[in-house]
């Protein structure tokens, strides 16, 4: 009877560790690895490229006639880019590129014509083209995220 019961016990705990460990290898299999996240920003006389990967964030912006008007680099730390990741996770990003824009300056030069671009485990995820100081909403705090570490 003793042997019944330490038999059971132990095969009550091998069920459940097996479990919590399929759990966590298929959480890792889940995980996104973003590479990068890019914002390309467009006009006809001026362009601006926002660029984060895991070590590094840096800006750069062009005018017409003139080059890297403005450069700033500076080291990611690991709080912003967990920050960074969050805000990726929250959205879908094989939507992305069909969200509806809330405004369209950027099709008479009204605003710079803007892009996001996420790289998550190789595949290049593009949003829909949006004016840079209205981006559709379900991108907007990512984007917003970003430009404020050029401010930084």
């Amino acid at each position: 009877m003793n042997y019944s019961i330490k038999l059971l016990a132990l095969l009550f705990v091998f069920q459940f560790g097996c479990k919590s460990s399929e759990k966590t290898s298929a959480e890792k299999e889940n995980k996104i690895n973003i590479s990068e996240v890019t914002i390309e920003a467009i006009t006809r006389g001026k362009r601006e490229n926002y660029s984060i990967n895991p070590k590094q964030f840096s800006y750069k912006s062009t005018s017409k006639g003139e080059t890297n008007v403005e450069k700033v680099k500076m080291t990611i730390d690991e709080d912003q880019w967990e920050q960074l990741e969050g805000l990726v996770a929250a959205i879908n990003l094989a939507r992305i590129n069909t969200l509806e824009v809330p405004s369209k300056k950027f099709q008479f030069d009204g605003d710079l014509a803007t892009t996001l671009n996420v790289n998550v485990n190789d595949t290049v995820y593009t949003s829909s083209t949006f004016d840079k100081k209205n981006p559709p909403e379900e991108i907007a705090a990512l984007v917003n995220y970003i430009y404020s570490l050029k401010k930084e």
